[in-house]
């Protein structure tokens, strides 16, 4: 699959006359985005040191980082590891009154996760399945969401959530990265969830160009 978007990107910039900063890569691990850059330089016969290639939360940081004001952040917003989100969820459960045992803290953040990769909404089929109604888990997003914003800071899933909602709710910036990049590449298009392929829908222009590369045998989502 890596060959072939590879292989894609040189056809465009060196057959097509393609301005290398027009194309936009987008994959899965930061491993695979290196390993991308490094085939590109050794395979194009031009530089494409402007082409975006990296992953899907590296390119929503990005455009975070360039309109902060639409999401109620400030420019020096930090991201929470994983432990510190835990930490942050703990306090809430606490103030909520929730009891650990029968809401555990990796539970709580896993259901926060799944709201936010369903683009801000879940199924009743998974509060049933944990054992938490519909008031509750609302009480505790919204909790969620004040802690977080009080400490200028987001989490993982909100690199994604947080662009889509930015471009999805302002037409003219969503524009400006339709006029920056032309030509998007999507490797392992398989695993892409529906938050991400909405993320990346809305920086199509007109022309819809989008290159997808997959394998359906080895969906993540299938084990």
């Amino acid at each position: 699959k890596t060959k072939v978007i590879i292989q894609r990107i040189c056809n465009l910039v060196e057959l097509e006359q393609v301005e290398p900063d027009k194309i936009c890569a987008v994959t899965f691990t930061n491993k695979a985005a290196k390993e991308m850059r490094d085939r590109l330089r050794k395979q194009s016969a031009k530089s494409c040191s402007k082409t975006f290639i990296g992953t899907f939360h590296s390119l929503g940081l990005s455009i975070l980082k360039e309109n902060t004001e639409e999401v109620g952040l400030e420019k020096n917003f930090s991201i929470l590891s994983a432990d510190d989100q835990l930490a942050v969820i703990n306090d809430i459960a606490v103030e909520l009154k929730l009891d650990p045992t029968e809401y555990p803290d990796k539970q709580l953040k896993w259901l926060i996760s799944q709201f936010k990769n369903q683009g801000g909404t879940i199924e009743p089929d998974t509060l049933n399945q944990a054992g938490i109604d519909k008031k509750t888990f609302s009480d505790l997003c919204n909790r969620y969401d004040e802690v977080m914003n009080s400490y200028n800071s987001v989490d993982f899933d909100d690199l994604i959530l947080y662009p889509r909602n930015i471009l999805a709710n302002n037409p003219d910036i969503a524009k400006r990265y339709q006029q920056k990049w032309h030509y998007f590449l999507l490797d392992e298009f398989q695993d892409t969830n529906a938050i991400q392929f909405d993320f990346v829908s809305l920086l199509l222009n007109d022309k819809k160009n989008l290159f997808a590369v997959g394998d359906d045998d080895q969906s993540i989502y299938g084990w």
